[in-house]
């Protein structure tokens, strides 16, 4: 499965890039310029809906730690399990601001 869905929209007030599919070599770069986009797009944080995504590769952990770092804005993960297991196994966790609920994310962003 490839990237098939990355969508941008307004949610309660915030934004969310909703991420859906694989988020792999084949992908990161259209992953990385809606981030980019939608980064641009916000005065505030932005959420990064990550429910979606069901191949979740060592490039897409670099990318995301890329981008977290590159940024002087607030990202917040919206994550599902699986990236919830592979941040804590590779001991990055910490370096994101995560949320599991949508209104938790919403808060965070915001903040």
């Amino acid at each position: 499965m490839e990237l098939n869905t990355l969508e941008l929209t307004e949610d309660q007030g915030g934004r969310v890039l909703r991420f859906a599919g694989d988020l792999n070599y084949a992908t990161i770069d259209d992953a990385r310029k809606g981030i980019d986009r939608a980064s641009d797009a916000s005065p505030e944080g932005v959420v990064l809906d990550l429910t979606k995504i069901e191949m979740f590769t060592s490039v897409a952990l670099q990318m995301l730690l890329e981008v977290t770092s590159d940024r002087s804005e607030r990202l917040v993960l919206l994550i599902n399990d699986r990236i919830e297991g592979i941040l804590d196994v590779t001991g990055v966790r910490r370096r994101f601001t995560i949320a599991l609920d949508l209104d938790d994310a919403l808060r965070k962003a915001g903040d």
